[in-house]
Formats: C-alpha cells, sequence, structure tokens
C-alpha cells in the first residue's frame, strides 16, 4: 500500500507541475492551531452531516498517515510499508 501512495503522491505532484517541500506539508499539518480553518472544518462537517472527530484530531491522523510516505515522495525514495488502522502507525 505505501509504494502505491507514495507512486500516488509522485503522480500528483509532478501533474500539478509542483514541487512540494515539508515546509508545505508541516504548514497544512499546523492548521489546526487556524481559527479560520476550524471554523471551515465545522462547516463543511455540518454540511455533509455527519459525525467526525474535531479538526486537530483528524489532522493528526493524517500527518501520521502521510508524513513517511509524502517523505520517501519529495525525496524520491521508496518507502514500503504496511499501514495499520488499528494502531494507527506504519509497520514494514
Amino acid at each position: 500500500m505505501a509504494k502505491n501512495l507514495t507512486e500516488a503522491l509522485k503522480i500528483t505532484f509532478l501533474n500539478r507541475n509542483h514541487v512540494f517541500n515539508v515546509n508545505q506539508f508541516e504548514q497544512v499539518i499546523n492548521f489546526d492551531k487556524d481559527i479560520l480553518m476550524q471554523n471551515k472544518w465545522k462547516n463543511f462537517i455540518i454540511k455533509i452531516n455527519i459525525k467526525t472527530d474535531d479538526y486537530s484530531t483528524v489532522l493528526h491522523t493524517i500527518k501520521d498517515f502521510l508524513t513517511k510516505p509524502f517523505m520517501a515522495a519529495i525525496g524520491n525514495e521508496l518507502f514500503i510499508g504496511k499501514w495499520s488502522s488499528k494502531n494507527g502507525k506504519w509497520g514494514c
């Protein structure tokens, strides 16, 4: 799965003709401290009518899930791992 995710990220970056970096990734992850983004999340949840975790928890989960594949993609490296949804971690 990780290999596919890393390759998908690389292709997405190429299709967008944009070089992404660690700072941009961290900026997005730090949106949990942004009141405007928190409000957008709350409005989105209301609009789609679902119950979910708060914005900070969602971003933390995204960070855990995407950090290793993202770093591999921007470093043009191979990342092979298996995501454990039970543990919320990458394993080998």
